[in-house]
């Protein structure tokens, strides 16, 4: 089989400056919503290697928010995370993929869910 090379690659300069924190708490992008943003990234990089068109697919995650939204497909609190569930529905829609199936499975049963969260050099 082949095997990928992970490689960290940085959110910019100006997520990281926008990035709630204990140090940042005026902040307006919350860890939760890199998370989504990650499972929107994810499902674009699954587009481009593979047909997804007319498919059913899953999709797990340990971050509770994300797959709250997910399952909702929209929510008030995060203007962020709003705008990447329209962008994750616009591009199923496109593909007319049927809704994701989101489950919650904790970080320590979820390894293959936390490699794209890992890569983006995150750490609390």
């Amino acid at each position: 089989g082949r095997c990928l090379k992970q490689s960290r690659v940085e959110w910019p300069q100006d997520i990281w400056d926008r990035l709630v924190t204990f140090a940042n708490s005026n902040g307006n992008i919350t860890n939760s919503d890199l998370e989504m943003a990650v499972k929107v990234l994810g499902w674009q990089v699954l587009e481009a290697v593979v047909p997804t068109r007319h498919v059913h697919a899953g999709v797990c995650s340990d971050n509770s928010p994300t797959v709250a939204w997910q399952l909702r497909g929209a929510l008030k609190q995060s203007v962020v995370a709003n705008h990447l569930l329209c962008v994750l529905a616009v591009r199923l829609r496109i593909n007319r993929t049927s809704p994701l199936i989101t489950k919650h499975l904790a970080g320590d049963r979820n390894a293959l869910g936390n490699i794209p969260s890992r890569l983006f050099g995150y750490k609390e």
